[in-house]
């Protein structure tokens, strides 16, 4: 569509009729009318600023406390010229609001991540809109001005600040605060489906927004910063509104998460972690080009990827050991050789025993699979011999849908670069620091094991004289040996005992049990640690079932 000159009054308009068409959100909140703050802007050169005062009321951020700010909505002038670079606006929660940040930072209020973007991109900080409010998500209703939590507004219901400002680039800063929601009055933890739904509604709103006011889809930037504590809950939320935000054509920032030494709390950046949170924002993304320039056309960003050596001879002269992997060729945890789950499986098997992952054998799926058995815990600050992990394959890889897997080596002090041993998917061995765009989604920090078996029951049936048993299992020092499933069935006063043979991973057996009867029974199964290993035997599933 045609841009047209901003004016206050028709933005109102356009605002309120923007707030009518937009879709309820899953509180049902009331919808407020828009508010866009930003810090005092320098007197003009050309002509004046109409300013429009607005109260300010303090307003709790987060899981902390409040700071009341003051101030007024500065909107520019309609007859102004326009200038070279690009008008930006910011939704954002506490992570962005002026209330907790500000343009040059003081004592009480760090300088705030989106001004050191702005100062990257050569236009004054004082310049960007911010449409901020602390506890609020797509999902979560932030702090309104009674200072009761589930009290002010979502994301969607702030979308009347688009029009109202006419932006030509849009940052949604959205993320942490959705792993809860509000459910009368009180916050709650939100469901996978309820964040979904509540996501999927707002893209689509945002999307429908961008479009009305001419603003390219590619100049809309998604991203989810996050602090040092609860790593799960980040890798759901950000590969959520990953994938919602790229089907709608928004240009997504992919962002570490910040050590604890720079944050206030392990969740807010402090004034280290927020010149942490621009520099990354400017590194793995044009928005810097685009806000200097309205002009600016999109140019890929470097996936900063720098292959340190490729192939076992040369990453040994450059003393990265390879561990001996490219000499073991049976598959290690169900994995198949000269791939990145073999490798990672690989390492995570030698010296100290780690916790297999039994169910998945593919690197998009594995995060998930070893969260579910407890094999792994999900961190934010990695170190040496986690593993880290990806969606998608970063560049240079290959097989990009099918995920990927590396042995964490190095990382930097702020988890600004990592650097890794991997397999390509050609098999090909390297070591790659990788930052910016490239950098893991996430990092899995595995259990150390005691030698003995670790397994799964997935299946268990009976039926007159007949049991069947189905899982998996590893003996976490003694893999190639296979693992031994007793089972132990109980039926009033009578018992019986049965022992299969070895099987390695996967096994499924079927025992006879001569005078079993219909009715219930209690079934004990247990894995037999290998003789003369470490560890002992362990139970995998105790279950009353009934025998048909």
């Amino acid at each position: 569509m045609t841009r047209r000159p901003w004016s206050l009054t028709a933005a109102v308009a356009v605002a309120v009729s923007v707030l009518a068409a937009s879709p309820a959100t899953a509180d049902d909140a009331p919808v407020p009318d828009p508010v866009v703050t930003t810090a005092p802007a320098p007197e003009p050169t050309t002509a004046p600023t109409t300013a429009v005062p607005t109260s300010t009321p303090t307003v709790p951020q987060g899981d902390g406390g409040a700071v009341d700010d003051g101030g007024e909505v500065a909107l520019p002038n309609p007859g102004a010229p326009s200038a070279r670079h690009a008008r930006v606006l910011v939704f954002g929660d506490s992570f962005s609001s002026t209330r907790r940040y500000s343009v040059k930072g003081t004592k009480s209020r760090p300088k705030a991540w989106w001004a050191h973007v702005a100062e990257a991109a050569g236009i004054p900080a004082s310049e960007v809109m911010v449409s901020a409010e602390g506890g609020s998500g797509l999902l979560a209703r932030g702090f309104g001005s009674t200072l009761v939590p589930c009290s002010g507004t979502t994301f969607g219901d702030r979308l009347g600040d688009l029009a109202a400002t006419d932006p030509d680039v849009v940052i949604v800063e959205v993320g942490r605060n959705d792993v809860r929601r509000c459910r009368g009055g009180a916050r709650v933890v939100a469901t996978a489906a309820e964040r979904r739904a509540a996501a999927e509604r707002y893209f689509v709103a945002l999307a429908r927004a961008a479009d009305r006011q001419g603003i390219a889809r590619s100049r809309v930037y998604v991203m989810t910063p996050w602090g040092s504590s609860d790593g799960a809950g980040k890798v759901a939320t950000s590969t959520l509104y990953e994938a919602l935000a790229k089907a709608r054509g928004f240009t997504w920032i992919t962002l570490p998460s910040l050590v604890r030494r720079e944050t206030i709390d392990a969740i807010h950046p402090n004034a280290a972690g927020a010149t942490t949170l621009g520099a990354w924002v400017v590194r793995s993304s044009d928005l810097a080009t685009m806000i200097g320039s309205r002009a600016a056309q999109h140019a890929p960003v470097p996936s900063h990827a720098k292959v340190l050596c490729t192939g076992v001879s040369a990453c040994r002269a450059a003393k990265t050991s390879t561990r001996g992997h490219e000499r073991v060729t049976r598959r290690i945890w169900g994995a198949a050789p000269r791939t990145s789950t073999h490798y990672a499986a690989f390492r995570l098997s030698q010296g100290v025993r780690s916790a297999p992952v039994l169910t998945s054998t593919t690197p998009r799926t594995w995060r998930t699979a070893a969260l579910k058995e407890r094999a792994a815990a999900q961190v934010a600050q990695p170190q040496r011999g986690d593993i880290a992990w990806w969606l998608s394959a970063p560049a240079g890889v290959g097989a990009t849908s099918r995920g990927h897997l590396a042995v964490v080596e190095s990382v930097a002090h702020n988890n600004s670069w990592v650097v890794v041993t991997e397999l390509t998917s050609r098999g090909t061995f390297r070591s790659v620091r990788y930052a910016g765009t490239s950098y893991p989604r996430a990092f899995l920090r595995f259990t150390r094991t005691d030698g003995g078996p670790r397994g799964l029951v997935t299946g268990l049936s009976a039926k007159k004289g007949l049991l069947a048993v189905r899982g998996r299992a590893v003996d976490t020092d003694a893999e190639t040996k296979g693992v031994r499933i007793r089972v132990h069935v109980t039926q009033g006063s009578r018992s019986w005992t049965r022992t299969a043979t070895r099987t390695r991973l996967g096994f499924y057996h079927r025992f006879s049990l001569p005078g079993l009867k219909r009715g219930t029974a209690t079934v004990k199964v247990r894995a037999l640690d290998a003789p003369g290993t470490r560890g002992s035997d362990r139970t995998l599933r105790t279950a009353r079932l009934t025998v048909r």
